[in-house]
């Protein structure tokens, strides 16, 4: 298990808030709808839900409607996924 991490931003309100700490972990096999944690080298960390996973990448969302990402017009590799968030407080 990884550090908890503090979310900067709104991209992922309602269910991650600017302000909430997140645990992450390693996973062998992410799946359509976990929310993960990428480490993008344009961008750093950044949270977001998977959207669509293809062969080793994956396409992201923001789970609020009122704000888009440049990192959701791509797909990303599978080894730039950090973890899987597994709590939010």
């Amino acid at each position: 298990m990884l550090k908890p991490l503090k979310v900067s931003g709104n991209s992922m309100s309602p269910t991650i808030k600017d302000g909430d700490f997140l645990t992450i972990s390693t996973c062998d096999d992410y799946k359509v709808n976990d929310i993960v944690v990428l480490d993008l080298p344009e961008l750093g960390l950044i949270v977001k839900r998977i959207k669509l996973k293809e062969y080793n990448s994956v396409r992201v969302i923001g789970d609020n409607p009122l704000l888009e990402s440049s990192a959701c017009d791509q797909m990303h590799p599978l080894k730039n996924i950090v973890g899987k968030v597994t709590k939010v407080n």
